[in-house]
């Protein structure tokens, strides 16, 4: 009887350490009855109250802190309830497409419960496709500007798609402190802005006319990431180009050539526009429209009617004509107009260069049979008539043979079927042929089924032979002439 009464009292003694802490006090009886009851016993009660005493001190420490710890969590947890709720209205708000009324009255229906990413990112979105009949630009930024604020009160993680919802709010209003503002606390929380987050710094610098932020933002990206993409590069050099500032641009654009931006940027069609507009505002970058030349022919890419007259004038301006007639023809096969000013800026340059024997080439492309010249008759007569004016002058100064010269007049004759009297005045000199006579007008036009039409006989103007062409005088006679001075 008394060996299984010890029994179980062994037995709760063991159970009693087993238990989580407790805040129960067990009496124990004196170890002299254990010892004297079973031998090994007395050992097995000192490790037991050892233990239990230790318990009990745990169990009363746990009884001081259960309190405060256990109001906190509930707390917590009630806080976590009522932000998911409030999550869950506006995400059916969102959906919903409400303006800004209903958000603000969902705001105000929660009181003060707190804001995380999810409740902000919300907010933002809702502000953003808030229909402007209900809330102007100034409305919607204040909204989320106020929303932003209350956030960081409440220190919710901030992050780039936070930055990416709030940039076209501020758009509208054309601010930047703001826009800086939401970026340096993002960061000062520890995140770290994506490509898509730095892209859309630039383009909204870009918009609110400021390339030094531009420039800050772009060399940050790359001192974070190590590199760029296409769409940096284009939107950095959109930026500068927007603000003409072609050296800023080209010093963007010569990154491209560097390997580490080589392997990530993928050449496309608008690149190599905001490339062809960087060689434009120079006048030493013929090396580098050719390169984008053959990127266009390489990847297959189509340019555009602005882009090839671009080229044009950056290889007029270097000196290569003959790349510029090549680029006039690629104008011709894909069937844009050739624009009047290119012609114009044509002309001069040969003059001034005493490259008289590219005129020639030109005659190639005004007498293409598939050409769109000038924008319209009148400006296509003005091309024709400076064009053959400058063939009379190469002439007269000896930089050109009249032979030469004739030929190309004639090809445009019959190119375009001219009829006035000025301009068949000049192939008249150029060819040494008279109105009247054998050698009339109708050598000079061929009709579509290869028969030879006489046209209506102009004024010949001062004869050939009356003309000094050797003293220099007479292609400002007729000059003079055509523009009816005498």
């Amino acid at each position: 009887m008394v060996r299984t009464g010890v029994m179980r009292v062994g037995r709760l003694l063991e159970l009693c350490a087993s238990l989580k802490p407790r805040p129960v006090r067990l009496r124990l009886l004196p170890a002299p009855f254990y010892a004297s009851l079973q031998p090994g016993l007395h050992a097995r009660h000192i490790g037991a109250r050892s233990a239990s005493s230790k318990a009990g001190a745990e169990a009363a420490n746990y009884n001081l802190e259960l309190p405060e710890e256990a109001s906190l969590i509930r707390r917590s947890q009630e806080e976590r309830s009522a932000t998911r709720a409030l999550n869950g209205k506006l995400s059916v708000l969102l959906n919903e497409q409400a303006d800004l009324r209903d958000a603000r009255r969902a705001v105000r229906a929660a009181g003060a419960v707190m804001f995380d990413r999810w409740t902000l990112d919300f907010l933002l979105r809702i502000a953003r496709n808030a229909p402007e009949k209900d809330a102007s630009a100034f409305q919607r930024y204040r909204f989320a500007l106020r929303m932003l604020q209350r956030a960081r009160a409440d220190r919710a993680r901030l992050n780039s798609y936070t930055l990416a919802q709030f940039l076209p709010l501020a758009k509208g209003r054309l601010k930047v402190n703001s826009v800086l503002a939401v970026k340096n606390l993002i960061q000062a929380q520890g995140s770290v802005l994506d490509d898509f987050a730095y892209k859309g710094l630039i383009r909204h610098f870009s918009y609110c006319n400021r390339p030094q932020l531009v420039r800050l933002m772009f060399e940050e990206q790359v001192r974070v990431h190590g590199t760029a993409d296409t769409e940096t590069f284009t939107a950095v050099l959109l930026a500068f180009l927007k603000h003409r500032d072609g050296e800023k641009a080209y010093e963007i654009w010569k990154l491209l050539h560097e390997p580490r931006f080589a392997q990530r940027v993928v050449i496309d069609g608008e690149l190599l526009a905001c490339g062809v507009s960087v060689c434009f505002w120079r006048d030493d970058l013929v090396d580098e429209a050719r390169y984008i030349v053959s990127k266009y022919r390489q990847l297959s890419i189509i340019p555009r009617s602005t882009d090839l007259h671009a080229l044009t004038s950056v290889y007029i301006n270097g000196g290569d004509f003959a790349e510029a007639c090549a680029t006039m023809h690629w104008i011709i096969e894909l069937g844009y107009t050739l624009h009047e000013g290119k012609i114009f800026h044509y002309l001069p340059h040969c003059s001034r260069r005493l490259k008289a024997d590219q005129l020639l080439p030109l005659a190639d492309v005004l007498a293409h049979p598939a050409l769109h010249l000038a924008t319209d008759a009148h400006e296509r007569m003005r091309v024709l008539r400076a064009y053959l004016s400058a063939l009379g002058a190469s002439v007269n100064d000896g930089r050109l043979e009249v032979d030469a010269a004739a030929d190309a007049a004639r090809r445009l004759v019959t190119r375009y079927r001219i009829k006035d009297s000025r301009l068949l005045a000049y192939v008249y000199y150029l060819t040494g042929e008279q109105l009247d006579g054998n050698k009339g007008a109708g050598t000079l036009f061929v009709g579509e089924n290869g028969t030879k039409e006489e046209p209506a006989r102009p004024d010949p103007g001062p004869k050939r032979e009356q003309i000094q062409w050797t003293n220099g005088r007479g292609a400002e006679q007729l000059r003079k002439w055509m523009q009816g001075q005498v």
